[in-house]
């Protein structure tokens, strides 16, 4: 989303994290699923090692923190940490969307095309 694009590029560059999602694309459902959501916590340096996602954690902190400024009713913690949540919860799903659509994609295509022939 736009409210988080600032946080994220800019804890991105300044704690030398790679903002990009690699797919594991091999294995079983549930360890490529398990996989994905993984990545929310853990990511890749610049240089390649894992580490704790700490520009995807902030910057959606950040956005949570942001998002309440507007609301002035529901400002307190449990809103924040619902608001946190759910950010959490659409990047994780919006990764295993990134692992599973190449494979989603291509058995469709191959039935799809079966079907013509």
């Amino acid at each position: 989303p736009r409210s988080t694009l600032f946080p994220y590029t800019t804890l991105f560059r300044s704690l030398k994290q790679d903002p990009r999602y690699f797919r594991m694309a091999q294995g079983g459902v549930g360890k490529r699923a398990w996989y994905s959501v993984s990545r929310i916590f853990i990511t890749r340096t610049d240089s390649g090692r894992e580490t704790v996602n700490a520009s995807e954690l902030l910057g959606n902190g950040i956005a949570a923190g942001i998002g309440l400024s507007y609301y002035p009713d529901n400002r307190d913690v449990p809103d924040y940490l619902e608001n946190w949540g759910i950010a959490l919860a659409t990047d994780a799903s919006s990764q295993v969307l990134k692992e599973f659509w190449p494979d989603v994609k291509r058995w469709w295509y191959v039935k799809r095309h079966r079907a013509v022939q």
